[in-house]
């Protein structure tokens, strides 16, 4: 009886754990911005200064883009690519 209760729980953290994997694969990366630098460690001090488009694709929801954050106050670069949902026409 202890054994089934333990398979059932395991079971049940392992679709979890999947479920949570894989639709964190579909949003994407989230933003960066107004996150804090891995740098200096000041926090809300990421913006975006670049974004450029990589690639549609036919076969999903979303675009790539590759945007790149700079810091505030270090200057300290990171670049990212990012899922966005196109706006429909």
């Amino acid at each position: 009886m202890i054994l089934a209760i333990g398979v059932i729980l395991f079971l049940a953290i392992v679709v979890v754990v999947l479920f949570v994997f894989f639709s964190r694969g579909v949003q994407g990366p989230k933003s960066l911005s107004g996150t804090r630098c891995r740098k200096c460690g000041h926090r809300r001090v990421m913006q975006e200064v670049n974004r450029e488009f990589l690639q549609g694709n036919v076969k999903t929801d979303f675009d790539h883009y590759k945007v790149i954050y700079r810091c505030t106050q270090c200057g300290h670069q990171q670049e990212q690519e990012e899922h966005v949902i196109p706006q429909p026409k």
